[in-house]
């Protein structure tokens, strides 16, 4: 009698749910969030609060949902290796999977992304800077003139916890809201920009003019020169200390 393992592996209908990129859905999302905040303005003060409410559970889901589409794309454009995103040496999967090899929509990034199941902030960061060779959320803060964006990102996930475990009402008013979702959606937008970018200029040998034509089609208003771009990234690469496995928070 063959005993079968209690141990669950990745199935194909987790890989089958892993969001396809599409940035126009992610752009028309974040701009009904954004008039979402308009509507709550005209409320009474009691309903104002609960839909404060909703609208940060529905920001943070609409960036987990897309941020899985955004790594997912990103693994499979750039064909990044998976011994430079996971720290495990395998992934177990079921059998069901092997019946759909062929299927065009189990690509490396779905698997991984699918194995991974969550991207917090926190795992987020150390995939990122795994990824990168240099430490993310500071490299991001550095090219976008931000600051603390690791904490921006982790802060809005925790509220969305109390918010729903805890029954913590949001502080934030709705410029404060407003402000949020511009700057949690760029977090998400660049994710997959300023890695293209720096893995085709420092590992891909990316020609000058696929550069500066990548550049310049992913900002309407870049945030600085190209050249200040690869003297910055040229710098943190150099500095990267590789931290643990995934970060608690």
């Amino acid at each position: 009698m063959v005993k079968k393992s209690n141990k669950k592996g990745l199935d194909g209908s987790s890989i089958r749910r892993v969001p396809t990129f599409d940035i126009e859905d992610f752009y028309e999302r974040i701009s009904l969030l954004k008039n979402y905040c308009k509507l709550i303005e005209i409320q009474d003060e009691e309903f104002q609060i609960l839909m404060k409410n909703q609208l940060v559970v529905s920001l943070v889901a609409t960036i987990e949902y897309h941020l899985k589409a955004f790594f997912s794309y990103l693994i499979d454009d750039m064909d990044i290796e998976p011994k430079n995103i996971l720290y495990e040496d395998s992934i177990e999967i079921n059998l069901d999977v092997l019946k759909q090899l062929k299927t065009s929509n189990l690509t490396k990034g779905r698997i991984i992304t699918a194995h991974l199941n969550t991207l917090k902030p926190g795992k987020l960061y150390s995939i990122m800077s795994r990824i990168n060779n240099l430490d993310y959320f500071n490299w991001f803060d550095n090219i976008t003139g931000s600051s603390k964006s690791y904490d921006e990102f982790r802060n809005l996930h925790d509220e969305r916890n109390d918010i729903i475990h805890n029954f913590i009402d949001t502080q934030k008013s709705l410029k404060d809201l407003e402000n949020t979702i511009v700057a949690n959606s760029n977090i998400c937008i660049h994710l997959v920009v300023f890695t293209q970018l720096n893995l085709g200029i420092f590992e891909k040998n990316w020609s000058s003019e696929k550069i500066n034509r990548h550049y310049e089609s992913s900002f309407k208003s870049p945030p600085i020169t190209i050249d200040k771009f690869k003297t910055i990234t040229k710098k943190f690469r150099k500095d990267y200390v590789p931290q643990k496995p995934y970060f608690k928070k």
